[in-house]
C-alpha cells in the first residue's frame, strides 16, 4: 500500500542529505514572515489590552540594569544606593541589554519599559516562527503549521510576555539554536559547529538554567558524522563555549575570589524550594526581594556570606528529612509533565479547582501526545530523541530547587513540536482509513 503524503514526507525529510543552511522556497519565506508578523501582533495586542505599566512584573535583573545605567557597575539588586556591592546574582546579558535601553530612553521610564516589552513581543514572534521552521525541518508543512498555531493558542507562552526578565530572550535563543542544530545535522561544517558553541554560551550568559541543553543540541547538530569526526566537532564546540564564558568567569573570580562561570546563589533556590512543608512549587515568601527580614540580612552580611548561609540552611533541612527532599523532587518531575494542582488551591469539596483541573488535564494531554509523537518519529530517526532531551534538560535544574511554569517553557515548547507530529500522523492515518472504507463500500447503483 502506498504511503499517504504526510507520512511519506516524514520519512523523506530524514533521508535527504544534511545541509549547512536552511533551504526554503519563496512560499516558505512568505509563510515565515507572515507568521512572525502575526505572532508579534498577537503579543502586542495582548499586552496593550491586558497590561498596565504598574502591573509590569519587574525582577532583580531590571534593578541591576538600573545600577549599570547609573554607572554603579554590575551591583546588587537588593541595594539601590550608589555604594551597592558587586553582584553575581544574575547572568549578565539581559541586564546589560536593559541598561543600554535605560541609557537611551531613561531608567525605568514608561518608554524604556515599553521598549523592553517590545523586545519580549519580538522574542515571542521568533519563538512561534521558530516552531514553524523546526516543524518544517522535522516533518513538513502540516506539522510546522500545527506547531506554530498551537503555540499561538497556548496561554502559557503568551502570558509570560509581560515579565521583564530574561525569560523570552533566552527562550528565543534556545529555539533558534535548535533550528541551527537541525540545519547543521549530519555533516556540519567546522564554522557552523563553532558558531553553535558560541550561541550556546550566549544562551547560558542570558539564562544559566539552559546550560544542560548544550550537550543534546550539539549532539543533534553533529548526528550522522563518524564518531571520530563527531568527537572532534563536539570538542571544538565545547572549546568555543568555554572561551565565550571565560571573560565573565574571570570577572567573577577577580571580584569574588571564586571560580563561577556565570552566577552564584544556586543554594538560595534550593533552600527556598525545599523548606519543611513545601510542595516543591515556587514559594518566594522568604526570598530577599519579598521578605524584609531576609533582605536586611542579605545587606548586612553581604552576598557571598548570604549564599553560604543558604547552603547551610539547605543541608540542615536536608539532614533533618532527606526523604522529603526526594519526594519533592519526584513531585517536581510530575509537575513538569502534568502540572501542579496543589499550587493553585482546592475547591470546596477538596477537589482541584476548575482552572487547576483544566491546567492539569491540558498538560497531561500535551505530554501524552508528545510522547506519542516522539515514539512515532524515533522509529525513523533518533534526532527527535535529542530534541526531546534538549527540552527536558531545560527544565531539569529545577527538579531539585523549585519550579514554576516560567521554568517549563523550553520543555513545553518541545512538547508542542512533538505533539504536532502525533496529531498530524494520527489525523492523516484516520483520513486514509476513512477513504479506504468509503472506497470499499458497496455501490447503491
Amino acid at each position: 500500500m502506498e504511503m499517504q503524503p504526510e507520512i511519506a514526507r516524514l520519512e523523506r525529510t530524514d533521508g535527504v542529505a544534511p545541509v549547512d543552511r536552511i533551504e526554503m522556497n519563496r512560499s516558505d519565506i512568505i509563510a515565515f514572515i507572515a507568521l512572525l508578523l502575526a505572532a508579534t501582533a498577537v503579543a502586542g495586542v495582548f499586552l496593550a489590552l491586558t497590561v498596565e505599566q504598574s502591573e509590569v512584573r519587574l525582577g532583580e535583573q531590571p534593578l541591576i540594569a538600573a545600577h549599570l545605567a547609573r554607572g554603579h557597575g554590575f551591583a546588587s539588586p537588593v541595594d539601590a544606593s550608589a555604594d551597592a556591592q558587586p553582584t553575581n546574582w544574575a547572568p549578565p546579558l539581559y541586564p546589560y541589554l536593559m541598561a543600554s535601553v535605560y541609557h537611551v530612553v531613561g531608567i525605568a521610564s514608561p518608554t524604556s519599559l515599553c521598549v523592553m516589552l517590545l523586545v519580549n513581543v519580538l522574542a515571542y514572534g521568533l519563538v512561534v516562527s521558530g516552531a514553524w521552521v523546526i516543524g518544517r525541518l522535522l516533518a513538513g508543512p502540516l506539522v510546522a503549521w500545527l506547531a506554530a498555531v498551537s503555540l499561538l493558542a497556548h496561554p502559557l507562552f503568551l502570558m509570560r510576555t509581560s515579565c521583564l526578565w530574561d525569560t523570552y530572550v533566552a527562550l528565543a535563543l534556545f529555539v533558534w539554536l535548535l533550528v541551527q542544530a537541525l540545519a547543521l545535522r549530519g555533516r556540519p561544517g567546522w564554522a557552523g559547529v563553532a558558531r553553535l558553541g558560541a550561541g550556546l554560551a550566549l544562551l547560558v550568559l542570558t539564562n544559566v538554567s539552559y546550560a544542560l541543553t548544550a550537550p543534546p543540541i550539539v549532539l543533534l547538530a553533529t548526528s550522522g558524522d563518524a564518531w571520530r569526526r563527531r568527537a572532534s566537532k563536539v570538542l571544538l564546540s565545547a572549546l568555543v563555549f568555554g572561551a565565550v564564558l571565560l571573560p565573565w568567569t574571570l570577572r567573577n573570580h577577580a571580584v569574588f575570589g571564586e571560580w563561577m562561570a556565570v552566577r552564584g546563589g544556586p543554594y538560595l533556590e534550593m533552600w527556598l524550594g525545599n523548606q519543611p512543608g513545601s510542595d516543591g512549587w515556587m514559594d518566594l515568601r522568604r526570598h530577599p526581594s519579598v521578605d524584609p527580614q531576609e533582605r536586611a540580612l542579605f545587606v548586612e552580611i553581604g552576598e557571598q556570606a548570604y549564599w553560604a548561609l543558604c547552603r547551610e540552611r539547605f543541608w540542615k533541612d536536608y539532614a533533618a528529612d532527606p526523604e522529603a527532599f526526594w519526594w519533592r523532587s519526584a513531585r517536581r518531575l510530575r509537575y513538569g509533565l502534568v502540572g501542579p494542582y496543589e499550587a493553585f488551591g482546592l475547591g470546596l469539596l477538596g477537589q482541584p479547582g476548575v482552572v487547576s483541573a483544566a491546567r492539569v488535564a491540558s498538560d497531561a494531554v500535551l505530554a501524552l501526545l508528545a510522547l506519542t509523537g516522539m515514539g512515532l518519529r524515533l522509529r525513523q530517526h533518533r534526532i527527535v530523541g535529542w530534541l526531546a532531551a534538549a527540552g527536558l534538560a531545560g527544565a531539569l535544574p529545577f527538579v531539585v530547587t523549585h519550579i514554576s511554569y516560567r521554568y517549563l517553557l523550553p520543555l513545553k515548547f518541545v512538547e508542542v513540536e512533538l505533539a504536532a507530529i502525533a496529531v498530524t500522523a494520527g489525523t492523516t492515518a484516520l483520513m486514509q482509513r476513512m477513504r479506504m472504507v468509503a472506497s470499499s463500500a458497496p455501490s447503491c447503483v
